[in-house]
């Protein structure tokens, strides 16, 4: 190996650790396939699902907030604590 050049070394080491490569690619895509398919899928949950009361509006960017949100996730404005 002391006459090769360095892109031989290259293509040698490519042509000898890439089945090993694509064989690691293969078994850890088995792998997630496999822990994707033990898993029950989560219910679909909607923006305002795990909140309590009437939806509420953000005064500054009208977007929809959680009742009990004392600031609004989309813009940082402050809420009032009665504003719907």
């Amino acid at each position: 190996m002391a006459g090769l050049h360095p892109q031989e070394l290259i293509v040698i080491a490519m042509v000898l650790l890439l089945p090993l490569l694509i064989t690691g690619v293969i078994v850890v895509a088995a792998v997630n396939a496999k822990a994707r398919a033990s898993v029950a899928p989560l219910p679909p949950a909607g923006p305002m699902s795990m909140s309590v009361g009437p939806p509420r509006f953000c005064p500054q960017c009208g977007q929809p907030t959680m009742p009990a949100a004392q600031f609004c996730a989309h813009c940082g404005s402050a809420l009032a604590a009665g504003q719907h």
